[in-house]
């Protein structure tokens, strides 16, 4: 089967992030063309500009970790928790794969940039339909889940990954066991509907933001 348009995307993003990563300034399109294999012009077809391509590698990830999570037989029996920390695993994954490029781009192309981020708003458009579409959540429970809260969540996607960079724990341990907190939190807050558990993670992510 041929690759659709966007899998073509990806596979240049990617190659383009890590000519990038490797010296920004043998990152041409003729390089890019010979590490993907594609024609400069069809790359131009791709994407108008380098840059674009390098921003898209981050614009990309919520549509690039569904197409993962998707992949997974058993995601839909998933819990709550399971599945919004599977999520940040494979955000992860996907950004340690290119560890040098991120390193050097992420605050310029993702923190630093004006107004929400696509991957802030993706994340937290992932986080909200994840919650709607758990059954395991009574109706009386939903009231407590405003959509400021799933935006929150998604700024504090962005942060988490800036923390990540930064942990020099064993295993980036620290990252994960706030992973493991913020979506226990989340899960026992809409699960139960103990209104001291939501506002301990809205606390908790609130607190994490302002680092």
């Amino acid at each position: 089967m041929e690759p659709d348009l966007f899998e073509r995307r990806e596979r240049a993003a990617e190659q383009a992030a890590s000519l990038y990563g490797l010296d920004p300034q043998t990152f041409t399109w003729a390089a890019w063309a010979d590490a993907t294999g594609e024609a400069e012009a069809d790359l131009k077809l791709l994407f108008s500009t380098k840059t674009a391509a390098l921003r898209w590698f981050y614009t990309a990830l919520p549509e690039r970790i569904g197409r993962r999570l998707e992949l997974i037989p058993e995601f839909g029996t998933f819990t709550l928790a399971e599945r919004y920390a599977q999520y940040v695993y494979t955000a992860l994954d996907l950004l340690d794969s290119q560890r040098e490029f991120v390193e050097k781009t992420y605050r310029r192309y993702v923190i630093e940039t004006s107004g929400t981020h696509a991957f802030a708003s993706g994340s937290a458009a992932f986080f909200r339909k994840t919650a709607g579409s758990d059954t395991r959540i009574p109706d009386i429970n939903r009231p407590f889940m405003p959509d400021f809260v799933f935006d929150l969540m998604g700024h504090a996607m962005l942060r988490l990954v800036a923390f990540w960079l930064e942990d020099e724990s064993d295993g980036s341990g620290q990252t994960l066991a706030w992973v493991d907190k913020t979506t226990a939190l989340f899960q026992e807050a809409a699960y139960s509907g103990v209104a001291d558990r939501a506002v301990d993670l809205l606390k908790f992510i609130y607190q994490f933001l302002r680092r």
